[in-house]
């Protein structure tokens, strides 16, 4: 199957097409210790290996919890299930097709438009620039640049909902190392962790992995480590959790802080229809850093950013009249709530299994914590494979034969895969002439 989402060193994937985790680092001879690592937290972990171990499948179980407990991802399963639903009726898939393509693009445009110039500069090194452009097939984008002091360019990287989704879950995998090695007292190993950090943000052609922490570490030099990654997930889970109606109201006021107003317009207009939620991303890190920068308060929203990033936004929000209603983000009733009542009571949702057991109890899980104090054991999961085909537990386990549960799916996945290996993945979007007011 084809993977959108990979980790680095591809020693785990998570396939976006099925929603299963494998693992291929480890078999059948690892399945006992697994299994014991595994609903453990990560201060009570007995070895370093077992940090290794459980980074890995947070990492992975990070990919499927941004699918199935925020409101983009459930919004991605059931345009990919209308797909489905449209398979055997040429006209109703010419319908849902582009709509699901929307999400696809999104991700895949990494690494289309990526242009790496120079390998042997560090990217934490370069000033950064960028720009609002317009692409005929993913249309209105944010490209950065990376240049050297005498202004050489080092890398073109565009900004995709992969960088968000990877950057996320390598934070995952950071705090849980961290963790581990703040409860052993390893003060070498957390200078290590530190340089290992390091070196892979500054590999270029990991850009599409790296560039929202990049842009995290450099704007907010006064955070350590931990709390630029755990204010970074903030950040995240807020804006993939984001209702239409808030998004819109925050395009309202990028409008103005796009140089090129031609393109900027077009991506505000994306960001009315719920797509772009990278470019909130993105911006909210720049404002916030400028914010704080020139704020009397700045020592008191420094100790906020430390302390209690999910309150930033709030403040940053209230400061700058944005009336973002925070009710229809983290309410009874959201967008995301909407979403999964309508998903729930599809009978064909392939992921039906999934979420009907664990999205909302996972989704209420994130709105009070993060991946700074949680654990696996702390989420309903599903099982994962080892390389040879071998099931692993999950701790809090939902009820599922994965084997089965692939099986069973294997020929609409195949048959979704066909469609989309045979089409080039563009995004329909509202060309910047046709926009008339924002």
């Amino acid at each position: 199957m084809k993977r959108f989402l990979t980790t680095l060193r591809r020693d785990g994937s998570f396939d976006f097409y099925s929603g299963l985790i494998e693992i291929e680092k480890y078999d059948v001879r690892f399945k006992d210790d697994i299994e014991m690592i595994l609903r453990a937290p990560p201060e009570s972990l007995g070895e370093a290996w077992h940090s290794e171990v459980l980074s890995l499948f947070v990492h992975e179980y990070t990919h499927y919890l941004d699918l199935t407990c925020t409101t983009w991802g459930l919004e991605f399963l059931l345009r990919k299930n209308n797909v489905i639903k449209s398979l055997s009726n040429k006209n109703d898939l010419k319908k849902y097709s582009p709509v699901f393509m929307l999400n696809l693009a999104e991700i895949e445009l990494h690494s289309k438009l990526l242009n790496v110039h120079r390998r042997d500069i560090k990217l934490t090194d370069c000033k950064t620039k960028h720009e609002a452009l317009y692409n005929e097939t993913y249309g209105p984008i944010i490209v950065v640049y990376f240049f050297t002091d005498s202004d050489e360019k080092v890398l073109s990287t565009p900004l995709s909902m992969l960088s968000v989704l990877e950057s996320n879950a390598y934070a995952s995998e950071i705090l849980c190392k961290i963790r581990y090695l703040e409860s052993t007292n390893n003060t070498d190993g957390l200078i290590f962790l530190k340089n290992e950090v390091n070196d892979y943000i500054n590999s270029p052609e990991l850009s599409e992995y790296s560039l929202l922490l990049i842009l995290c570490l450099k704007h907010f030099e006064y955070l350590s480590l931990k709390e630029c990654l755990n204010f970074y997930q903030s950040l995240v889970w807020r804006i993939l959790s984001m209702n239409g109606l808030n998004l819109s109201i925050i395009s309202a006021f990028l409008k103005y802080t796009f140089l090129n107003q031609y393109v900027g317009n077009a991506i505000c207009k994306d960001l009315q229809r719920g797509m772009s939620r990278q470019v909130v991303i993105f911006k909210l890190i720049l404002m916030l850093h400028q914010f704080v920068n020139e704020s009397e308060k700045k020592s008191e929203l420094i100790d906020l950013l430390k302390n209690d990033p999910k309150m930033i936004l709030k403040v940053f929000f209230e400061s700058n009249s944005i009336s973002v209603v925070d009710s229809l983000d983290v309410g009874e009733w959201t967008e995301f709530t909407v979403h999964l009542d309508t998903a729930e009571a599809c009978s064909s949702l392939q992921e039906k299994e999934f979420i009907s057991d664990s999205s909302r109890h996972n989704h209420q899980k994130f709105q009070h914590s993060s991946w700074a104090k949680l654990s696996l054991a702390d989420f309903l999961l599903p099982d994962a494979l080892l390389s040879d085909g071998t099931v692993v537990s999950a701790p809090s386990r939902i009820n599922l034969d994965v084997v089965n549960y692939f099986d069973s799916h294997l020929h609409i996945m195949n048959r979704i895969e066909r469609i989309y290996m045979e089409t080039d993945v563009s995004k329909f979007h509202i060309h910047p002439d046709d926009v008339s007011h924002v």
